[in-house]
């Protein structure tokens, strides 16, 4: 029998920053973002389902924009067309690397998965993907400065991921994933900066009753980056472990942890810039 399921929301999102330069000041900015968004998922029957969603936003210096995804399931093979919107940060305007001029950035994403259950415990799951982005911001030597600058740029992204799960028992499930992706600047036609073409991760997840914790190893391949205006170098992969804890307090309320980088495992995020601690987070979600 046919079944529809509607979801919607509002966001809303404020970001201010005050930029000083040997204690003087040279930018107070503020910016707000307000969203609706509708997405609706409709079961043709057990093996046919589509999904179609569309998401409003508007802020205070840029003008209103749409975004949209659409999707079939046939069975098993899912197929996915989405929009994304992303403005640029202040700090990417009105700092000493800012650039006033920049447009938001504006994302097309196509997407083909396939699962696959090989038995009643394991099962597999691919997926290949293009990605492009007009007016994605990237920092480049500004040719007057000789100083790096924020600019808007045209990228192309092409990548596969691939992904196996185990249920060990009712209560255990082990779940590891791998991907390979190409982003390239399609001006100048150079690797995108920090982003590593490989990456995998290896999982575990213990489910008890009401409660349930996750560990999780996440890997990131090298990647390239700028050590100055006209030097490129290679940042070294790294490994790190994240832990999560769930309690579900009631079928409308729960509680989390989060331990992100558990074991505090220095890193090398972009050139110079170090990683040197855990992130922890702890929270509460409420269903209405």
């Amino acid at each position: 029998e046919p079944t529809t399921r509607v979801d919607m929301g509002l966001s809303y999102q404020k970001e201010a920053m005050l930029y000083e330069e040997f204690k003087e000041l040279q930018s107070d900015k503020s910016n707000e973002m307000t969203g609706v968004f509708t997405k609706v998922e409709h079961d043709l029957s057990k093996s046919v389902s589509a999904t179609a969603g569309i998401r409003q936003d508007k802020d205070l210096n840029f003008k209103s924009v749409t975004t949209y995804q659409a999707g079939v399931d046939i069975f098993g093979y899912k197929l996915e067309y989405a929009t994304g919107y992303r403005l640029p940060s202040l700090y990417q305007l009105y700092s000493n690397k800012g650039n006033g001029n920049l447009s938001p950035e504006f994302a097309r994403t196509y997407t083909l998965t396939k699962d696959f259950q090989l038995s009643e415990r394991l099962r597999t799951s691919f997926t290949c993907f293009e990605t492009h982005i007009e007016n994605q911001i990237t920092s480049r030597t500004d040719p007057g400065t000789g100083l790096l600058k924020y600019y808007n740029n045209r990228t192309i992204t092409k990548g596969i991921e691939g992904g196996i799960g185990f249920q060990i028992s009712a209560d255990d499930y082990l779940k590891a994933s791998y991907a390979y992706q190409e982003p390239r600047d399609v001006n100048s036609g150079r690797w995108l900066t920090k982003r590593s073409l490989h990456s995998a991760s290896v999982g575990y997840l213990k489910q008890l009753n009401n409660q349930s914790v996750n560990v999780e190893f996440v890997g990131r391949g090298e990647r390239q980056d700028q050590k100055n205006g006209y030097t490129y170098v290679r940042l070294p992969g790294f490994g790190i472990v994240n832990v999560s804890y769930d309690y579900e307090i009631s079928p409308s309320l729960e509680v989390f942890a989060r331990a992100n980088n558990l074991l505090a495992t220095q890193y090398e995020e972009s050139y110079g810039y170090y990683i040197r601690g855990s992130d922890w987070q702890m929270g509460l979600t409420s269903q209405f």
